[in-house]
């Protein structure tokens, strides 16, 4: 019987910290007021998946620029895509997919904003 249990407790053990490493730190975002620029949101692993990239206008928000940027074996930091939206686009939200390599981290800059906005990050 306490094999049994101690094999049950093991077994949850294991299933729970696979479970955590596939969801770990798949999200970030950073949202920023009138001028409050520059922002960096928090990182991300990458897990050899796509994620999207998302930027969200608040309405009447003048503009809003934001960069995905991945994280270099120099301990610098890469562009790898970049995002805008300003008053005069059609809508108030824009994304694209970008690979999210394992071994590699990833933040949102966001490099200005106007009166308002959100940008994310989203694995998937």
């Amino acid at each position: 019987m306490r094999k049994t249990f101690t094999s049950v407790v093991l077994a949850m053990i294991f299933v729970l910290v696979s479970v955590t490493q596939v969801f770990a730190a798949t999200e970030t975002s950073v949202t920023g007021g009138p001028n409050d620029y520059p922002k960096f949101s928090t990182l991300v692993d990458g897990q050899n998946l796509y994620g999207r990239f998302t930027l969200n206008l608040r309405d009447g928000g003048g503009g809003i620029e934001a960069t995905v940027q991945e994280s270099t074996s120099g301990g610098g930091w890469k562009d790898i895509a970049f995002l805008s939206l300003n008053i005069t686009s059609e809508t108030n939200t824009t994304t694209t997919n970008v690979y999210m390599a394992r071994g590699k981290q990833y933040r949102i800059y966001i490099s200005f904003i106007g009166m308002g906005g959100t940008a994310y990050l989203r694995g998937y």
